[in-house]
């Protein structure tokens, strides 16, 4: 189940940036292991989440794969966390 968001922390994330928080905060993870997978610091990744720095394309494909959604989802062209990847 989807844990709460604070509304406050949530005022001007872009859409792709949301999704990322998201998913790892419903995944029970924290941004260090995020950013371990990733091969940044947890300081880039936590810049990731806010929408302070653009997302490379190969780290949006990674994180599509971790999670087992589509790039798509990832990127706010298709709601359907379970269409195929």
């Amino acid at each position: 189940m989807p844990r709460h968001r604070n509304s406050n922390t949530e005022r001007n994330i872009s859409p792709w940036a949301k999704k990322i928080r998201d998913l790892r905060l419903d995944n029970d993870l924290t941004q260090q292991a995020v950013a371990d997978h990733l091969n940044v610091s947890q300081r880039v990744y936590a810049d990731y989440e806010l929408g302070n720095v653009r997302i490379p394309v190969e780290h949006l494909l990674r994180l599509s794969y971790f999670y087992r959604v589509s790039m798509d989802y990832l990127c706010e062209r298709n709601n359907d966390a379970s269409a195929q990847i």
